[in-house]
C-alpha cells in the first residue's frame, strides 16, 4: 500500500532571488532529493507570505536523517545561499491520516499529489484524532461532495520532526485537492473551521498554486 509522508516548506524570499531559487529547484535540488529517494518534489506558490510553499512525498520520515540525505545537502554548495535568503523558513512532516477521493470513498493506495492547485485549513486543536477526523469527513469531504474538478481530500497530522528544522506550523492540515481555481473554497475552509462542531486554534486557511513537479511515476503507478 502506497501512502507517503507529506513533507512541506514554507519560506519568503525576495522577488527578485525567488527565480534564481526556481531556477536551482529545477534543475538541481528536486533531482537530487528524488535521487535519494524521495517519492515527489513540487513547487508551489502562495498569494500570501510566506509565499514559497514545496510539498514533497517521502518513504518515511526517517529518510531525512540518513547519511545519503545529509550528504546531498553537504554536495549541493547554492543551497546554503538559498537558505541565507529566506527570511522565513519552516518544515513540517505530515502523517496522511484520511485520504478520500472526488465521491468521497476512502483511499488506501494513495496516490500522489498532482493537482495544480491545493487548498488548505491549517490549525491547532486539543481535540481527540477520531473527533478531528469525523469533523474532517462531515465539514469538509461531505460538504464538498459532487463539486466537480476535486481531486482528493486530505487529511494530515504532524507526528514526526525535520532533524533540522524545528516544525514552525500547527500540528494539523486539512488540504482539498483541486483540477482548476476552485474560487471560493479558501473561505468556505475558513467557515468549516468556525462552524462550531469542532475547537480549532491557530486557524491558518492558504491556498497554493503549483509551478513545477517531479515525481516517481513507478512509485505510484497502481495507485493512479
Amino acid at each position: 500500500m502506497v501512502n507517503p509522508i507529506i513533507y512541506v516548506t514554507r519560506g519568503e524570499l525576495s522577488d527578485e532571488f525567488e527565480l534564481k531559487r526556481r531556477e536551482w529547484y529545477k534543475t538541481r535540488h528536486s533531482t537530487d532529493v528524488v535521487g535519494v529517494g524521495f517519492w515527489s518534489a513540487r513547487g508551489y506558490r502562495c498569494p500570501t507570505k510566506p509565499r514559497n510553499f514545496n510539498i514533497y512525498e517521502l518513504p518515511s520520515a526517517e529518510l531525512l536523517a540518513t547519511d545519503a540525505y545529509m550528504n546531498m545537502r553537504k554536495a549541493d554548495t547554492f543551497s546554503p545561499t538559498v537558505m541565507k535568503a529566506f527570511e522565513y523558513i519552516s518544515a513540517a512532516l505530515y502523517t496522511q491520516l484520511c485520504v478520500k477521493d472526488a465521491q468521497g470513498r476512502v483511499v488506501e493506495n494513495v496516490p500522489s499529489i498532482r493537482g495544480p492547485v491545493l487548498v488548505m485549513l491549517n490549525f491547532d486543536s486539543d481535540e481527540s484524532e477520531e473527533t478531528i477526523q469525523s469533523w474532517f469527513e462531515d465539514e469538509i469531504a461531505n460538504s464538498h461532495h459532487g463539486t466537480e474538478d476535486i481531486r482528493t481530500f486530505r487529511l494530515w497530522e504532524q507526528r514526526a520532526a525535520h532533524p533540522l528544522f524545528p516544525p514552525k506550523e500547527p500540528r494539523w492540515c486539512a488540504t482539498i485537492e483541486w483540477a482548476r481555481d476552485p474560487g471560493d473554497a479558501k473561505q468556505r475552509l475558513y467557515d468549516a473551521a468556525k462552524s462550531g462542531k469542532v475547537k480549532l486554534t491557530n486557524v491558518r486557511p492558504d491556498i497554493a498554486t503549483k509551478w513545477y513537479g517531479l515525481v516517481r511515476e513507478d512509485i505510484f503507478e497502481t495507485a493512479n
